[in-house]
């Protein structure tokens, strides 16, 4: 599996073939554990990347769903629970960006986003050179 987070966001499965991730709030959660690859992302960092730091009052329930039909789009064994949080069972250099959106970027992009004081860690770094396509993530049906 690889997942592709700048440009449309994408995930492939076997042969290079995309699948449909369903749901803007789904694509997020994913999106946003994809930025922590093989880590454990702690729960509460999924209500700033899908609620704006607002969740529902049933925010656990909430949150549990959405890793449901994560669970159910991309495998069961791939997305983990590991107190405090979540993680994604993948390889870092299978969340990469598209390789059209690195090429137009150039690698100066990336040394920028890693250098900058904005982006003091590499889950900031990815935010930063994200930060121009997230309308595409949440515009996506």
């Amino acid at each position: 599996m690889r997942v592709l987070l700048l440009g449309p966001f994408e995930v492939r499965v076997a042969e290079d073939r995309p699948i449909r991730i369903a749901g803007v709030k789904v694509r997020a959660f994913l999106a946003r554990l994809a930025m922590e690859p093989g880590r454990v992302a702690p729960a509460d960092v999924f209500a700033d990347a899908i609620w704006a730091g607002r969740p529902p009052e049933n925010g656990a329930n909430a949150l549990q769903a959405l890793v449901s039909r994560v669970r159910r789009a991309i495998g069961t064994a791939r997305v983990e629970w590991q107190a405090p949080g979540y993680r994604l069972v993948i390889d870092p250099v299978d969340v990469a960006p598209a390789e059209q959106d690195r090429a137009a970027l150039g690698p100066e992009a990336f040394t920028a986003a890693f250098d900058s004081t904005a982006a003091s860690t590499p889950t900031a770094a990815i935010e930063f050179l994200l930060a121009p396509h997230a309308t595409t993530a949440r515009q996506t049906p």
